[in-house]
Parts: structure tokens; sequence; C-alpha cells
């Protein structure tokens, strides 16, 4: 069994530092987007797949059907992998929310955004959508297509390590990573791969 780990492409609010979170326009793919989705998609094309998963917003959708184009296998949206709601940040610059967050060390997880939902309820969200997919999935291989902050706190999740902001577990836009089922754990065999951008 084993469980790909796909971001989505990039969007016009990735290129402009905007806070997407869940719902700031529609989050459509930009050119370069849409380039890196066909090239992943081509980079996954002869992978032995079961069954696509996606987070529902556009923009990771939108990734997925690309992939979903090279495989006779269902694409199944999944609310649970969204991206965090960042509340009242959604729609507004990076560095602001990052200037609001940096000084609140370990309290971080425990931040939430006015209107939104906090670090730990975002990865706890995200760990049980993975628990549900793998509870109807078992021994399948699975594509699954999420948000830089989603696969953040999957990756936490699978590897049984609490929330670190500084940890390296963050993807690049359509950056691959490959799991495979090792007993109870599942065992990283590469990580943000995005030799298909190159």
């Amino acid at each position: 069994m084993k469980i790909i780990l796909v971001r989505h492409g990039e969007t016009e609010e990735n290129k402009a530092g905007i806070m997407q979170g869940t719902g700031v326009g529609v989050g459509m793919l930009s050119d370069l987007g849409r380039y890196q989705a066909c090239n992943v998609a081509e980079k996954l094309k002869d992978e032995n797949v079961d069954v696509i998963y996606s987070s529902d917003l556009p923009r990771a959708m939108n990734t997925a059907k690309k992939i979903h184009e090279f495989h006779d296998v269902d694409l199944v949206s999944e609310e649970g992998l969204r991206e965090q709601n960042l509340g009242k940040y959604e729609g507004g610059s990076i560095d602001d929310y990052k200037k609001d967050v940096m000084g609140l060390g370990n309290k971080w997880i425990d931040f939430r955004p006015e209107g939104g939902e906090t670090k730990k309820e975002f990865h706890d969200r995200v760990a049980a959508a993975f628990d549900r997919i793998i509870e109807v999935n078992e021994g399948k291989n699975i594509v699954l297509v999420g948000h830089g902050g989603s696969l953040f706190c999957l990756m936490h999740y699978l590897q049984g390590e609490p929330m670190n902001r500084e940890s390296e577990y963050w993807h690049g836009n359509t950056g691959v990573t490959h799991l495979e089922k090792d007993g109870d754990k599942w065992k990283v065999v590469k990580f943000n791969d995005m030799e298909h951008l190159k």
C-alpha cells in the first residue's frame, strides 16, 4: 500500500503573496500552475493508482483532474483535506499573518484567527479525513491532492511528530511525496519531489 501526496499548482494568489485559506476568490491556477499540473500528471501517469482523493477547493481539484486524466479510477472530493480556515486573514497579505503569529512561540498551534480555526483543529481535521480515507481503501494505492498547510499537517500526523512550524514538511507547488506502509508506520520514500518542473 502506498500514498502519493501532491500539492496543488501555483495560483494567482500564491504569486501575489495573498493568504487563500478556504474561501478567497475561486483559487484558480495561474498559467504556471496549469503547466505544473500538466507536468505532475505526466510524472504520475505510469503509477499504479487505485483512487484519487482531493480537497474540494478548486485549486486542488483542478490539479487532481489533470492527474485523473491518466487514470481510470474514482476521483473523490474530500472537504477534510481543505486548507486551514484563516478567517479574517483570507485575502490579506501573508506577511501580515506572519507578523501576528511569529511572536506567539509555542502558542502558535492554539492561535485562532478571527472567524477561523486553530492549527490544532486544522491538524485534527486533516488527520480524521486521512483516517476515513484509509478505512475504506485499505491496501490500495492512493493519490491525495491537497494544500501546503494540509499536507504539512498530514506529514506530521503520519510521522507521529508534534506540529512544528520550523519543520521541513512544506511542499512546493505540485511537489510530490511518496509514502509506503511499513507495519504500522508510513515510510517516506521520497519527499517533495519536484524534478518534473526542471
